[in-house]
């Protein structure tokens, strides 16, 4: 059930994607191809970093970026649907994003808005399904050299309240593989607050770090299991260290007392 807290932060989205209606209805069709995918994923990005002032008010504790040029294929851990908000916030590139096929569910506005920045839906159910999704991904890629994609490979969000990382899937690294294009493991950690609507805070400090880049000869070494299990492992590690970190930035950016951090701890801990 949506919370008066979700119709706040959300309703500016709404109407930035029905201002920008015409636009995304061209996009999400062959009638878009005059805008190149560059085009149509900075515009999105533009209107978050809009957004985030106005709604989300998401304070990045970002690291990493420049460690990785040109194009790549992202692959961060998931723990909630504002992990894209977070993407497009924290990526100084043009970016699309694979997406189960549950998205199709989502309110129509919103998928459009995905499909318009190249978003590839993909049914892990069915193998097939997944060849063509990533055959689409490589195709696009080639097409568009300053376009890069974002991948989760644990292919769903982490559940509450611990969030333990999933089990990533050695098939989502072959976006990368086929094309010999570096893989840029991603942390995110705490932008799992922002849409909840038990937890309310002013500010939402969100730590995300851009690992070193692996690249083709280092990968073309591992199996598609190991190569997932190295950057699983990469990842958790991180993720670790960023927990320690957390109430720290939410206490200081919110000059919050000690005793309302322990009331948001317990407030987390019945999630």
């Amino acid at each position: 059930m949506i919370s008066l807290k979700n119709i706040r932060q959300l309703s500016p989205m709404f109407v930035k994607l029905i201002l920008y209606y015409n636009f995304i209805k061209k996009c999400a069709t062959e009638e878009g191809s005059e805008y190149s995918q560059k085009y149509r994923s900075l515009v999105f990005r533009k209107e978050i970093h809009r957004l985030n002032k106005s709604s989300f008010k998401i304070v990045l504790f970002s690291e990493g970026i420049e460690k990785s040029k040109g194009q790549v294929l992202f692959t961060p851990n998931h723990q909630s649907f504002s992990d894209i908000i977070t993407m497009f916030l924290a990526c100084d590139r043009a970016i699309g994003f694979v997406s189960k096929k549950e998205t199709k569910t989502l309110p129509t506005l919103i998928y459009n808005g995905m499909k318009a920045i190249g978003n590839v839906l993909i049914d892990r159910d069915d193998l097939r399904s997944e060849v063509l999704a990533f055959r689409e991904i490589n195709m696009i890629l080639e097409e568009n050299k300053d376009l890069s994609y974002v991948i989760f490979p644990e292919g769903t969000r982490a559940k509450p309240p611990e969030y333990k990382l999933g089990e990533f899937h050695p098939g989502s690294f072959k976006i990368a593989t086929k094309l010999g294009i570096p893989i840029v493991p991603v942390c995110l950690y705490g932008d799992k607050r922002i849409l909840d609507k038990k937890v309310h805070i002013r500010k939402y400090p969100v730590q995300v770090k851009f690992l070193d880049p692996i690249y083709a000869e280092e990968y073309d070494k591992l199996s598609p299991i190991d190569l997932a299990a190295s950057i699983r492992s990469k990842i958790e590690k991180e993720l670790e260290e960023m927990k320690k970190l957390d109430y720290k930035y939410i206490q200081v950016l919110n000059h919050y007392s000690d005793k309302k951090m322990d009331k948001l701890k317990k407030i987390e801990a019945s999630l």
